[in-house]
């Protein structure tokens, strides 16, 4: 035996906090030979190399040569498995209407990309207006939050430009208002709170649309001054109507 393997039967029985008596009483030899053994004195036969590998829980590689085990093949059932996980899934993304957004997976997760040869595939998570911050109340309210709106006014406003109506590209585009609108409303019914409500959005929302379509800027302005009203009036009523 070299001093090299004696060194790593030091280091590996001090790992395991065994002094030279617990070592030799556990694979049944005597004190004098462990001893020997991690002086280069005498080498330990198959049997004893067997029990010392058992006992550190390391290879017999490991043990006498100092090389790591090789990693498996993957069998074939491990390889459809891996085959499944590179198809698109396309699914909430915990409990049934969890209120976490819908989780796009392609090919391999985001932490692999470009660490394999040929870097192919990607992980996203898509989050359409699903508010991760805000647990929902109930699954009424998670599947009310995990509509993707975002998706929906956009191909309203493709709708509007192409067909030219509802103010056609040149209007269309203040759907998109709707989409704080909608969220902060379906929290605002969950949590019965209507100071969850966007109203500086749903205001300056129903100003722009009524002044671009009608015409009617003044005096419509005018609704930008209930703005700091409405909050406090709504606080109370949430704190009213969670009081029943």
């Amino acid at each position: 035996m070299n001093l090299e393997t004696a060194n790593r039967l030091v280091e590996y029985r001090k790992k395991h906090n065994l002094s030279q008596e617990e070592v030799a009483e556990k694979i049944g030899v005597s004190r004098q030979a462990v001893s020997k053994w991690e002086r280069v004195e005498a080498s330990p036969d198959t049997d004893n190399l067997i029990a010392l590998a058992q006992l550190y829980n390391v290879s017999l590689d490991e043990l006498v040569l100092g090389k790591t085990p090789e990693p498996k093949p993957e069998s074939p059932a491990a390889e459809s498995e891996s085959a499944a996980e590179s198809e698109a899934v396309i699914a909430p993304n915990g409990h049934l209407f969890g209120g976490d957004g819908l989780r796009i997976h392609l090919g391999k997760d985001a932490e692999e990309l470009g660490e394999g040869e040929n870097g192919s595939g990607f992980s996203l998570d898509l989050d359409l207006g699903c508010d991760d911050d805000e647990p929902a109340v109930n699954r009424l309210h998670g599947f009310f939050k995990c509509i993707p709106v975002p998706v929906i006014t956009a191909i309203a406003y493709l709708c509007f430009g192409f067909f030219d109506c509802m103010g056609g590209w040149a209007y269309g585009w203040l759907i998109f208002f709707a989409i704080p609108v909608y969220y902060s409303f379906v929290s605002a019914v969950a949590t019965r709170n209507p100071a969850k409500v966007c109203y500086p959005v749903l205001v300056a929302w129903v100003y722009l649309w009524c002044g671009f379509a009608y015409g009617m800027w003044h005096p419509l302005w005018i609704l930008f001054l209930t703005v700091p009203i409405y909050y406090p009036i709504a606080e109370f009523v949430g704190r009213l109507l969670n009081r029943k």
